[in-house]
């Protein structure tokens, strides 16, 4: 009943007629009575920019700098008492998946903001305890600190016909629901928080668990353990169970994953592929030349070392990074860990693997990844729907103009690049600067994402959201043209934004 109420305040505040007047402080009373944020409806009123940033782990804080230096006022919401996200261990917002020994899987010298150097005493693969610094020293050089409220939950966001988007919020710790509205809305909450389960055959008698609510491998020692999932998770955990005491470690995989080593003949082997590389040459090419060089450099295939080789090409699925806990392929060499295909089924504490094979075990942790979930938008609009992305460049909804979406990503390559680069085009939109095609066209564009998608990529649920790095920072650039631009003169911008890009410069 008060929530009906709250809506229709807004609604009066921003749209009232000349017909209809209402006295200010009378207004103003109102608005406190029903926990209204009279501040940032006034704000809206006037015609002004207001943005609502939900989430402060590295894709909210590329938001919040990007407004913060374009001028636009914004309020940031995080339901943890610290900003980080995915890097805070332990986070109090119970969406974070860090555990003790988890470090980047990309080399610092490119999972970096463009504009703000990794430390050069950090390692070259930063553990989680110097990326959390690393982002909080971002906050702090940038100065956007008191713009973020934490321990503060975004419980719906609900768009209004002609006056932007009702966001209601619920301070965790009082329980207090404030109502503001907002021009737009960037959601930055992320999408590894809400853990995808398999499905179970049978009965099992052993302990379950999710890579999610993994800490340590302490809980496991002496213990027969069957991780689930090829991903970096999956064998990350795997690699440390087997290093830290599990009686025996079975890493089963659906289908063949390719390895990708850390390090490539004394060098980052994520540092070769430059901008105008990754645009210019066919992707088969770039494919066989990465794969020769992982080839020589560990001196065979991974089925020399006892994981089977996909038939697939290796840019045709998430890439899988050697673990920092262990080289995974020496481990399964040297039998400290025994690679199965799927599951067929359990009982008690057997499990039959694809092949026919058995193995008895006392836990299972599955790293099976996520569901892409935002629960305070409506239904009807999705992040992906039947294996698909729904959002064009992954940055926009066709049913939700004006709320854009940040790191709702899988590349070939770090994230922060990603993300800059999809809040520049964001920020753009925000701004006027550019505009976005009439609905048909988006779903025209969109369309086009899932025949590429499904050409290039295998088609599992985990790839709704996967792109080649580098043709996608390219594309988030080339849709910032601007809206003034026509005919010659967008032509000479996008050619000019290509040499551009070529160059090196991504954002």
């Amino acid at each position: 009943m008060v929530q009906n109420k709250v809506l229709r305040l807004g609604c009066s505040k921003i749209g009232a007629s000349a017909e209809s007047p209402r006295d200010p402080q009378q207004e103003k009373d109102s608005a406190v009575q029903h926990n209204v944020d009279v501040q940032a409806m006034s704000a809206t009123a006037r015609g002004e920019e207001r943005v609502c940033v939900i989430g402060c782990g590295k894709s909210g804080l590329i938001g919040c700098k990007v407004l913060t230096q374009r001028g636009v006022a914004f309020d940031c919401f995080e339901e943890g008492s610290q900003i980080g996200g995915l890097w805070v261990l332990n986070n109090d917002s119970g969406r974070s998946a860090c555990y003790d020994s988890l470090r980047i899987n990309t080399s610092k010298l490119v999972t970096r903001f463009h504009d703000f150097p990794v430390p050069k005493h950090y390692p070259m693969f930063c553990p989680h305890q110097e990326m959390l610094a690393y982002l909080e020293s971002y906050v702090d050089n940038f100065g956007f600190r008191k713009h973020i409220t934490f321990r503060t939950q975004v419980v719906s966001v609900i768009p209004q016909l002609k006056c932007g988007f009702t966001v209601f919020t619920k301070a965790l710790d009082t329980g207090k629901v404030l109502t503001r509205h907002y021009t737009s809305v960037i959601v930055a909450c992320g999408h590894h928080w809400d853990p995808l389960w398999p499905k179970f055959t049978g009965n099992f008698m052993g302990s379950v668990s999710h890579s999610h609510g993994y800490r340590s491998p302490k809980p496991f020692v002496g213990k027969r353990v069957l991780v689930i999932g090829g991903g970096n998770s999956g064998m990350d955990i795997a690699a440390e169970l087997a290093l830290s005491g599990a009686a025996k470690t079975i890493l089963s995989c659906r289908r063949p994953v390719h390895v990708v080593p850390r390090w490539v003949f004394g060098m980052p082997s994520d540092v070769a592929v430059q901008p105008w590389l990754g645009v210019t040459v066919p992707r088969r090419w770039v494919e066989l030349c990465a794969a020769g060089a992982f080839w020589l450099s560990r001196g065979g295939s991974q089925e020399s070392y006892g994981l089977p080789t996909p038939k697939f090409g290796l840019f045709g699925t998430h890439p899988t990074v050697n673990p920092g806990a262990g080289d995974i392929l020496q481990l399964i060499k040297k039998k400290k860990v025994t690679p199965k295909p799927g599951i067929l089924c359990y009982k008690d504490n057997t499990v039959t693997f694809l092949d026919g094979t058995s193995e008895e075990v006392d836990a299972v942790v599955c790293a099976t990844g996520y569901n892409a979930k935002v629960p305070f938008l409506p239904e009807d609009c999705p992040v992906t729907k039947d294996g698909k992305t729904e959002l064009m460049h992954l940055v926009v909804h066709p049913k939700l103009p004006g709320v854009y979406f940040l790191g709702f990503i899988q590349a070939h390559g770090p994230m922060i690049p990603c993300v800059e680069s999809q809040m520049s085009y964001a920020a753009d939109l925000i701004q006027g600067v550019s505009e976005l095609p009439p609905p048909e066209k988006m779903g025209k564009t969109i369309a086009k994402q899932h025949d590429f998608n499904r050409k290039n990529f295998t088609q599992v649920e985990r790839h709704a959201l996967m792109v080649e790095f580098h043709r996608y920072l390219l594309q988030t650039q080339m849709a910032r043209c601007p809206k003034d631009k026509r005919g010659l003169g967008k032509k000479l911008w996008r050619t000019k934004r290509f040499l551009q890009f070529c160059a090196g410069q991504t954002c």
